[in-house]
This record gives structure tokens, C-alpha cells and sequence, in this order.
């Protein structure tokens, strides 16, 4: 009789992360990648969060030619600057409703489990499906699925997506992004550099998992039912781009206070 298979290595459900993105473990502090990340510009940034302010106005906009919505109504909406400035942190949210959907799926379809996309909401259905078409296509044998990582000699930590080993690929074991976007950037392969140079997993047990060895890195671009996959460079070069970005980041933290001269 076959040995059950034995499932990914993976901490969800059991990461102590604080509201600043400070990790927690064993009573030490580590900032996360992405706060780290933040002292990284992003241009792209700006633009795309006036693109979702500008797509929900014209969006309310046709609601009215529509005569779905009366004028009085729309200027009511557009007077109330705060909800206009919550719209693209909005749709951040509902980008990560559907990644945290995709992992789970990621978890049952490789403990060997069936995934119905008609089982799931309008909005997530697609993202599943394409997500089941690059798993039948490119087969991964995922050894480590949503594990947080730490790294003490730098202080930091972080949450990767999947490390998988790919059969149709000579058996490379690769360092997987999962990001339900339409795009790559730069920093994608800072962060995933930072992960691949982790030294531990920090398991719900306590254990310090040393972090797997692997050959390189992979990201995964989930659209509505379609996919593309991307091989991504995230070795020394971008590491040190990291490490740049956490020695500014701890110089923000204890940033000389000027002294007025008298």
C-alpha cells in the first residue's frame, strides 16, 4: 500500500503579524518585506490608483445615462472626497479576497483534492480557472505552500507563495509568486529575492524549518481565465537591492531629529 502523500510545508493560520507589518517569533521583531518594500519608489503606483478613482467616476457616470442614478445623486457621491480616496485601497482588498481563494484552491489541488469553479463567487470563479489550467498544464509538485520565512542576520520576514518543483522543466525546484494582476514590476523580483534568501520557515510547532534550496524563481499572473507564467531572475543582483532598501528602512526608524540653532 502507497504512502499518503505527504502535504506542503505551510505556517497559514498560525502567522503572528502586527498591524505596523512587524512579524513576531519567539519574542523577536522582524519587519516584513513589504514594509520594507515601501521605501522603494513606485511610480506605477500613483497611476494606477488614479486609473481606479477615474474608472469609478466614469463608472457612476454611466449609472446616470443609464438613468440608474439621478445627477443629484452622483454630485452627492462626488462630494465625498474620503470614499473617492478609499477607492483603490478597495480594490487592493478585493485583489487579495481572490489571491487568499487562489491559495486555498492551490492547498486542496495538490493534497490531490477536485475544485469546482462554479462552487465559487462571479468575481473569483475565473481566477480558479485559470489557476486549474496552468496546474494542468505545467504540473508543479508544490513542496511548501504560503510558509512565512525569517531571516535574523538582516531582520526580516516575509509570507511566500509556493515553492514547487517542475517535472516538465527538468525537475527545477522554483521560488512561485501568485499575483492576480495584469503586469510585472521590478520589485516583484526584489521581493522574491528577499524570500529565496530567507534561512528559516517558522512552523505553528515552533520548529525552524531550514528554507529550501532552490533554483530560481517563477511568477504566476492570474487574470480572468487566463494565465501567464513568467521565470523571474530573484538571485544576488536583486538581493543586495533588498538589503539597500532594509539598511534605508531601519535609517528611517531612528532618522536624526534636528537641533534648532539659537
Amino acid at each position: 500500500m502507497a504512502a499518503p502523500r505527504k502535504g506542503p510545508v505551510t505556517t497559514r493560520g498560525a502567522v503572528n503579524r502586527d498591524r505596523r507589518g512587524v512579524y513576531n517569533w519567539k519574542g523577536e521583531s522582524f519587519p516584513s518585506v513589504t514594509t520594507v518594500q515601501r521605501q522603494q519608489a513606485k511610480p506605477a503606483l500613483i497611476y494606477w490608483s488614479a486609473k481606479m478613482v477615474a474608472e469609478h467616476v466614469g463608472g457612476l457616470c454611466e449609472l446616470v445615462e443609464a438613468e440608474r442614478m439621478t445627477t443629484t445623486q452622483l454630485l452627492t457621491v462626488l462630494k465625498d472626497t474620503d470614499k473617492l480616496k478609499g477607492v483603490p485601497w478597495s480594490k487592493r482588498d478585493d485583489k487579495a479576497d481572490i489571491g487568499t481563494t487562489v491559495h486555498a484552491v492551490a492547498d486542496l489541488i495538490n493534497s490531490g483534492g477536485v475544485v469546482d469553479p462554479g462552487a465559487f463567487s462571479l468575481d473569483v470563479a475565473p481566477y480558479i480557472r485559470a489557476y486549474i489550467d496552468w496546474f494542468g498544464r505545467w504540473t508543479p509538485d508544490i513542496e511548501a505552500l504560503e510558509a512565512t520565512v525569517y531571516n535574523r542576520r538582516h531582520n526580516y520576514a516575509g509570507t511566500f507563495d509556493a515553492i514547487a518543483t517542475f517535472p516538465s522543466m527538468g525537475g527545477r525546484k522554483l521560488l512561485v509568486d501568485f499575483k492576480s494582476s495584469s503586469a510585472t514590476y521590478p520589485e516583484h523580483a526584489v521581493q522574491m529575492a528577499a524570500y529565496r534568501h530567507a534561512e528559516f520557515i517558522g512552523l505553528p510547532s515552533g520548529e525552524e524549518h531550514p528554507m529550501p534550496q532552490v533554483d530560481g524563481g517563477a511568477l504566476l499572473l492570474l487574470g480572468p481565465d487566463t494565465y501567464t507564467f513568467y521565470e523571474w531572475s530573484c538571485g544576488s543582483r536583486e538581493f543586495e537591492v533588498f538589503l539597500a532598501l532594509r539598511h534605508l528602512h531601519g535609517w528611517s526608524k531612528s532618522e536624526p531629529v534636528p537641533t534648532e540653532l539659537k
